[in-house]
Protein backbone atom coordinates (compact mmCIF):
# COMPACT_ATOMS: atom_id res chain seq x y z
CA UNK A 1 0.00 0.00 0.00
CA UNK A 2 1.08 3.57 -0.68
CA UNK A 3 0.70 6.62 1.20
CA UNK A 4 -1.71 7.62 -1.34
CA UNK A 5 -4.57 4.97 -0.39
CA UNK A 6 -5.57 6.70 2.98
CA UNK A 7 -6.93 9.84 3.53
CA UNK A 8 -7.69 10.68 7.32
CA UNK A 9 -10.11 13.34 7.67
CA UNK A 10 -10.57 15.57 10.88
CA UNK A 11 -13.18 18.37 10.22
CA UNK A 12 -12.06 19.94 13.43
CA UNK A 13 -13.72 22.53 15.59
CA UNK A 14 -12.52 22.00 18.80
CA UNK A 15 -9.24 22.42 20.23
CA UNK A 16 -9.39 20.41 23.83
CA UNK A 17 -8.48 17.14 23.05
CA UNK A 18 -6.84 17.72 19.21
CA UNK A 19 -3.22 17.23 20.61
CA UNK A 20 -4.09 13.89 21.92
CA UNK A 21 -6.26 13.04 18.30
CA UNK A 22 -2.66 13.71 16.46
CA UNK A 23 -0.45 12.31 18.94
CA UNK A 24 -2.22 8.97 18.15
CA UNK A 25 -1.83 9.26 14.63
CA UNK A 26 1.92 9.37 15.00
CA UNK A 27 2.10 6.29 16.67
CA UNK A 28 0.48 4.35 14.03
CA UNK A 29 2.90 1.57 13.50
CA UNK A 30 2.16 2.42 9.40
CA UNK A 31 2.41 5.67 8.60
CA UNK A 32 1.00 4.74 5.12
CA UNK A 33 -1.96 7.94 4.70
CA UNK A 34 -2.24 11.46 4.63
CA UNK A 35 -4.04 13.78 7.32
CA UNK A 36 -6.65 16.29 6.46
CA UNK A 37 -7.59 19.07 8.83
CA UNK A 38 -10.27 20.91 7.98
CA UNK A 39 -10.64 24.11 10.40
CA UNK A 40 -14.78 25.09 10.98
CA UNK A 41 -13.47 28.47 11.85
CA UNK A 42 -13.00 27.59 15.22
CA UNK A 43 -11.98 30.47 18.09
CA UNK A 44 -9.92 27.81 19.60
CA UNK A 45 -6.60 28.38 17.51
CA UNK A 46 -6.15 25.22 16.26
CA UNK A 47 -3.65 25.98 13.88
CA UNK A 48 -1.09 26.79 16.57
CA UNK A 49 -1.58 23.04 18.34
CA UNK A 50 -1.69 21.21 14.67
CA UNK A 51 1.86 23.63 13.36
CA UNK A 52 4.12 21.35 15.83
CA UNK A 53 2.93 18.21 13.89
CA UNK A 54 3.59 19.55 10.03
CA UNK A 55 6.86 17.78 10.32
CA UNK A 56 5.42 14.46 12.03
CA UNK A 57 2.58 13.56 10.21
CA UNK A 58 1.85 13.90 6.01
CA UNK A 59 -0.67 16.61 6.70
CA UNK A 60 -3.06 19.45 5.10
CA UNK A 61 -4.64 22.27 7.05
CA UNK A 62 -7.31 24.38 5.58
CA UNK A 63 -9.21 27.05 7.84
CA UNK A 64 -12.59 27.47 6.57
CA UNK A 65 -14.42 31.18 6.29
CA UNK A 66 -17.27 30.58 7.88
CA UNK A 67 -18.65 27.91 10.32
CA UNK A 68 -20.29 25.35 9.13
CA UNK A 69 -20.81 22.68 11.66
CA UNK A 70 -23.69 24.42 13.63
CA UNK A 71 -25.71 24.67 10.70
CA UNK A 72 -25.85 21.49 9.25
CA UNK A 73 -22.30 19.40 10.86
CA UNK A 74 -22.50 16.62 7.60
CA UNK A 75 -22.04 19.19 5.26
CA UNK A 76 -18.42 20.19 7.17
CA UNK A 77 -18.28 16.51 6.84
CA UNK A 78 -18.78 16.62 3.01
CA UNK A 79 -16.10 20.23 2.75
CA UNK A 80 -13.49 18.62 4.51
CA UNK A 81 -13.02 15.37 2.45
CA UNK A 82 -13.36 17.26 -0.38
CA UNK A 83 -9.85 18.49 0.85
CA UNK A 84 -8.94 15.27 0.08
CA UNK A 85 -7.18 14.01 -3.00
CA UNK A 86 -8.07 10.79 -4.86
CA UNK A 87 -7.06 8.54 -1.90
CA UNK A 88 -9.35 5.48 -2.17
CA UNK A 89 -9.90 5.04 0.96
CA UNK A 90 -11.63 7.85 3.75
CA UNK A 91 -11.50 7.47 7.04
CA UNK A 92 -13.76 9.80 8.94
CA UNK A 93 -12.00 11.01 12.18
CA UNK A 94 -12.69 13.53 15.10
CA UNK A 95 -11.16 16.35 16.85
CA UNK A 96 -11.37 14.39 20.42
CA UNK A 97 -10.79 10.89 19.83
CA UNK A 98 -8.08 8.77 19.72
CA UNK A 99 -7.03 5.71 17.62
CA UNK A 100 -4.84 2.40 18.99
CA UNK A 101 -1.61 2.63 17.53
CA UNK A 102 -2.21 -0.68 15.33
CA UNK A 103 -5.14 0.65 13.33
CA UNK A 104 -3.97 1.59 10.33
CA UNK A 105 -1.99 -1.83 9.99
CA UNK A 106 -4.62 -3.68 10.78
CA UNK A 107 -6.99 -2.01 7.98
CA UNK A 108 -4.66 -2.73 5.55
CA UNK A 109 -4.18 -6.23 6.25
CA UNK A 110 -7.62 -7.29 6.75
CA UNK A 111 -8.43 -5.27 3.25
CA UNK A 112 -5.64 -7.23 1.24
CA UNK A 113 -8.40 -10.08 2.65
CA UNK A 114 -11.36 -8.17 1.22
CA UNK A 115 -10.29 -6.16 -1.57
CA UNK A 116 -14.09 -6.22 -2.83
CA UNK A 117 -15.60 -4.83 0.79
CA UNK A 118 -16.75 -1.31 1.12
CA UNK A 119 -17.30 -0.79 4.99
CA UNK A 120 -14.47 -1.88 7.35
CA UNK A 121 -15.08 -1.36 11.00
CA UNK A 122 -13.44 -1.04 14.28
CA UNK A 123 -13.92 -1.97 17.89
CA UNK A 124 -14.54 0.71 20.36
CA UNK A 125 -13.89 1.72 23.72
CA UNK A 126 -15.90 4.84 25.40
CA UNK A 127 -13.65 7.33 27.09
CA UNK A 128 -14.52 10.29 29.41
CA UNK A 129 -12.78 13.49 29.39
CA UNK A 130 -10.02 12.39 31.97
CA UNK A 131 -9.61 9.52 28.90
CA UNK A 132 -11.12 6.46 31.42
CA UNK A 133 -12.44 3.96 29.69
CA UNK A 134 -16.25 3.66 30.67
CA UNK A 135 -17.10 0.75 28.25
CA UNK A 136 -15.71 -1.58 25.84
CA UNK A 137 -17.52 -2.90 22.76
CA UNK A 138 -16.38 -5.49 20.22
CA UNK A 139 -17.44 -5.86 16.74
CA UNK A 140 -18.23 -8.76 14.48
CA UNK A 141 -15.93 -10.05 12.09
CA UNK A 142 -18.47 -9.57 9.65
CA UNK A 143 -22.52 -9.01 9.41
CA UNK A 144 -25.19 -7.59 6.96
CA UNK A 145 -26.53 -4.16 7.37
CA UNK A 146 -30.07 -6.06 8.96
CA UNK A 147 -27.76 -7.51 11.77
CA UNK A 148 -26.10 -4.54 12.13
CA UNK A 149 -29.44 -2.38 12.53
CA UNK A 150 -30.51 -5.17 14.75
CA UNK A 151 -27.62 -4.44 17.17
CA UNK A 152 -28.46 -1.11 17.12
CA UNK A 153 -32.12 -1.58 17.62
CA UNK A 154 -31.58 -3.33 20.56
CA UNK A 155 -28.39 -1.22 22.03
CA UNK A 156 -26.01 -4.41 21.59
CA UNK A 157 -23.16 -2.85 20.39
CA UNK A 158 -21.92 0.64 20.04
CA UNK A 159 -21.45 2.25 16.41
CA UNK A 160 -19.49 6.19 15.78
CA UNK A 161 -18.85 7.60 12.62
CA UNK A 162 -15.08 7.01 13.44
CA UNK A 163 -15.30 3.70 13.68
CA UNK A 164 -15.42 3.44 9.80
CA UNK A 165 -13.00 3.57 7.15
CA UNK A 166 -15.09 3.28 3.57
CA UNK A 167 -14.40 3.05 0.37
CA UNK A 168 -14.49 6.68 -1.86
CA UNK A 169 -16.00 5.07 -4.40
CA UNK A 170 -19.32 3.95 -2.11
CA UNK A 171 -19.03 7.62 -0.32
CA UNK A 172 -18.93 9.19 -4.17
CA UNK A 173 -22.40 6.83 -4.60
CA UNK A 174 -24.17 7.32 -1.40
CA UNK A 175 -22.73 10.36 0.14
CA UNK A 176 -23.78 10.93 3.71
CA UNK A 177 -27.45 10.22 5.18
CA UNK A 178 -28.16 13.45 6.37
CA UNK A 179 -29.82 14.01 9.19
CA UNK A 180 -30.29 17.00 11.62
CA UNK A 181 -27.24 17.45 13.82
CA UNK A 182 -26.15 14.85 11.77
CA UNK A 183 -27.75 12.68 14.63
CA UNK A 184 -28.21 9.28 13.28
CA UNK A 185 -26.50 9.92 10.12
CA UNK A 186 -23.50 7.40 10.97
CA UNK A 187 -25.59 4.47 11.98
CA UNK A 188 -28.46 5.22 8.42
CA UNK A 189 -24.20 5.70 6.50
CA UNK A 190 -22.96 2.06 7.82
CA UNK A 191 -26.16 0.45 7.16
CA UNK A 192 -26.21 2.28 3.47
CA UNK A 193 -22.50 1.46 2.83
CA UNK A 194 -23.61 -2.09 3.56
CA UNK A 195 -26.02 -3.23 2.20
CA UNK A 196 -25.23 -5.26 -0.37
CA UNK A 197 -21.48 -6.99 0.43
CA UNK A 198 -21.89 -6.32 4.25
CA UNK A 199 -19.41 -4.90 6.66
CA UNK A 200 -16.35 -6.28 7.70
CA UNK A 201 -14.69 -5.98 11.53
CA UNK A 202 -11.29 -5.92 12.23
CA UNK A 203 -10.86 -8.77 14.58
CA UNK A 204 -7.63 -9.82 14.21
CA UNK A 205 -4.77 -8.74 16.75
CA UNK A 206 -2.28 -7.08 15.90
CA UNK A 207 0.62 -6.82 17.03
CA UNK A 208 -1.46 -8.66 20.29
CA UNK A 209 -3.74 -6.43 20.72
CA UNK A 210 -7.26 -5.65 18.73
CA UNK A 211 -7.16 -2.65 16.92
CA UNK A 212 -10.19 -0.15 18.01
CA UNK A 213 -10.87 3.69 17.74
CA UNK A 214 -11.81 5.41 21.34
CA UNK A 215 -14.95 7.57 21.60
CA UNK A 216 -14.78 10.42 23.81
CA UNK A 217 -17.90 10.97 25.97
CA UNK A 218 -16.77 14.54 26.71
CA UNK A 219 -20.00 16.87 27.72
CA UNK A 220 -18.59 18.95 24.66
CA UNK A 221 -19.71 16.83 21.80
CA UNK A 222 -23.28 16.74 19.83
CA UNK A 223 -23.67 13.67 21.16
CA UNK A 224 -23.66 14.48 25.14
CA UNK A 225 -25.26 18.12 24.62
CA UNK A 226 -28.47 17.85 26.61
CA UNK A 227 -28.54 21.50 27.65
CA UNK A 228 -28.90 22.88 24.10
CA UNK A 229 -32.54 23.13 23.54
CA UNK A 230 -31.81 23.58 19.76
CA UNK A 231 -29.69 20.64 20.07
CA UNK A 232 -32.41 18.47 21.51
CA UNK A 233 -35.01 19.51 19.33
CA UNK A 234 -32.51 18.85 16.38
CA UNK A 235 -31.87 15.67 17.39
CA UNK A 236 -35.74 14.33 17.78
CA UNK A 237 -36.16 15.77 14.45
CA UNK A 238 -33.69 12.86 13.81
CA UNK A 239 -35.06 10.09 15.18
CA UNK A 240 -38.26 11.06 13.32
CA UNK A 241 -36.09 11.13 10.10
CA UNK A 242 -34.20 8.37 10.51
CA UNK A 243 -37.12 5.74 11.46
CA UNK A 244 -39.16 6.73 8.47
CA UNK A 245 -35.82 6.31 6.15
CA UNK A 246 -35.66 2.87 7.50
CA UNK A 247 -39.44 3.01 6.73
CA UNK A 248 -38.40 3.27 3.24
CA UNK A 249 -35.43 1.24 2.80
CA UNK A 250 -37.65 -1.99 3.80
CA UNK A 251 -40.20 -1.24 1.47
CA UNK A 252 -37.52 -0.84 -1.04
CA UNK A 253 -36.35 -4.82 0.09
CA UNK A 254 -33.10 -3.20 1.51
CA UNK A 255 -33.35 -3.74 5.07
CA UNK A 256 -34.85 -6.26 7.44
CA UNK A 257 -36.07 -5.09 10.79
CA UNK A 258 -38.61 -5.79 13.43
CA UNK A 259 -41.07 -3.05 13.53
CA UNK A 260 -41.25 -3.43 17.75
CA UNK A 261 -37.40 -3.20 17.63
CA UNK A 262 -37.92 0.37 16.59
CA UNK A 263 -40.76 1.66 18.16
CA UNK A 264 -38.61 0.64 21.55
CA UNK A 265 -35.13 2.34 20.17
CA UNK A 266 -37.28 5.07 19.37
CA UNK A 267 -39.36 5.47 22.61
CA UNK A 268 -36.21 5.11 24.68
CA UNK A 269 -33.35 7.33 22.43
CA UNK A 270 -36.46 10.39 22.92
CA UNK A 271 -36.28 9.92 26.72
CA UNK A 272 -32.29 9.79 26.27
CA UNK A 273 -32.07 12.73 24.49
CA UNK A 274 -34.57 14.27 27.05
CA UNK A 275 -32.27 13.49 29.64
CA UNK A 276 -34.38 11.28 31.30
CA UNK A 277 -32.20 8.56 30.87
CA UNK A 278 -28.84 8.45 31.97
CA UNK A 279 -26.19 6.54 30.56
Amino acid sequence: MSKNDLAIIIPAYKGRFLKETLISLTQQTNQNFHVYIGDDHSPEGLYDIIKPFRDKLQLTYHRFSENQGQINLSLHWHRSIEMSKNEPWIWLFSDDDLMESNCVEAFFQTLTKHPDNSLFRFSQSIINAESNVLKHCNIPAWQTSSKLLRDRLLYRRSLFVVDGIFSRAIYQTHGFIDFPAAWCTDDATWIRYGEQQGIIGMVNKVDGKIPRVYWRYSGDNISSNRKSTEVVNQKKEAVVAYKNWLKEMEKEGLIEFNPLFLSFWAFWMKHRILGQVKL
